[in-house]
């Protein structure tokens, strides 16, 4: 059974989920996380309890709607006929993008990118944290 969870430098308690591997890349993360809004652990357990319920059934109601959405079903290919395999042959080949096309090698031999280049007063402007935002207030 999980616990309710503080985030460093919050005395608010969280809710805290590990999302189910078939599901992290729907999701697009692998974990999730809710504020239960109370600052005192005995009124957050039962909440964070709601909490994990509601997750159990969004998951479950997601799983099933992963399982129910069919494959894209491929056209079966055919052979190239002669005319078309020439045709194919004249055509110039797809050229690399400028940046590499996103291969590892050459993302690790261009400079990284600088909050100077970013135009940032601070790091935490460069980064977008939440600090940045009360500053400029």
């Amino acid at each position: 059974m999980s616990k309710p969870t503080r985030r460093p430098g919050s005395a608010v308690y969280y809710a805290r989920r590990v999302i189910p591997k078939e599901l992290q890349a729907a999701y697009g993360r692998r974990e999730i996380w809710k504020s239960l809004g109370v600052t005192d652990c005995e009124k957050a357990k039962p909440l964070e309890r709601l909490q994990q319920t509601a997750w159990d059934e969004e998951f479950k109601a997601a799983k099933a709607k992963l399982a129910a959405t069919p494959e894209k079903p491929t056209a079966p290919r055919r052979p190239l006929t002669p005319a078309e395999q020439a045709e194919r042959e004249r055509q110039p080949q797809a050229q690399p993008a400028p940046n590499g096309g996103g291969d590892f090698a050459s993302l690790m031999s261009s400079p990284p990118v600088s909050r100077m280049s970013l135009g940032a007063r601070s790091l935490s402007e460069a980064i977008g944290s939440p600090s940045a935002s009360r500053e400029r207030r």
